[in-house]
């Protein structure tokens, strides 16, 4: 399993890529947006680029972590969307946890579902993992909401006051796919970008540190 160098995904709308101080202003303004901390509300209010490009050093040098900038493409050249890719990579037991947070201004494009069709399809063929899982706020709707309804995958735990905000504890709950279950959940998530109108797609998820 390689996961250096970081490859580009590239998808009908938008591209992944490795991570570049080009992005880290447009990072730090996505992640202490207020759309942003609504459903990840452990985040800071304020975000520098020297902090985004601290984490952005700080994953590159981690192993546990493959991490993507989403960029859609425009005639025009390309536009920064957000940040996906994988966390807690295990290799022992072949898994990792799914990440994205898309930037307000693309949220409900379609976006978030491409991007996350590539990593997903990335981390099943390329990189043969078992399991893959998502983590994300209980009262993150949209997320969950694709989860269960684009994907028609169940909940499989809910941890209570598993997360530290400003606000105060709040639960998470947890998804997860297998390699077995890829093919028809892939086709699904096809079927969808096949639409005349870009489908409704996740505004963010719970894993905070993509």
């Amino acid at each position: 399993m390689s996961l250096r160098p970081i490859p580009v995904l590239r998808g009908r709308n938008v591209e992944l890529v490795p991570p570049t101080a080009e992005d880290d202003q447009a990072v730090a303004d996505m992640r202490s947006h207020p759309e942003t901390r609504r459903y990840l509300p452990f985040l800071p209010t304020t975000f520098t680029p020297d902090e985004a490009r601290q984490m952005r050093e700080n994953k590159d040098a981690d192993a546990r972590y493959l991490d993507f900038r989403i960029h859609y493409i425009t005639p025009s050249g390309p536009v920064f969307a957000g940040t996906c890719g994988l966390l807690h990579i295990n290799p022992e037991n072949s898994s990792a946890e799914a990440g994205i947070i898309v930037c307000p201004e693309f949220h409900r494009t379609g976006l978030g579902t491409e991007s996350l069709l590539l990593v997903l399809n990335y981390s099943f063929t390329t990189l043969k993992f078992h399991r893959i899982s998502f983590e994300t706020a209980h009262h993150n709707v949209q997320m969950r909401g694709w989860l269960e309804n684009a994907l028609g995958i169940g909940l499989e735990y809910r941890l209570r006051e598993a997360w530290k905000s400003g606000s105060g504890w709040i639960d998470s709950v947890g998804y997860s796919i297998l390699d077995r279950e890829w093919s028809d959940l892939k086709e699904k998530l096809e079927n969808r970008l096949r639409r005349p109108q870009l489908p409704s797609g996740p505004s963010v998820s719970a894993a905070g540190s993509i």
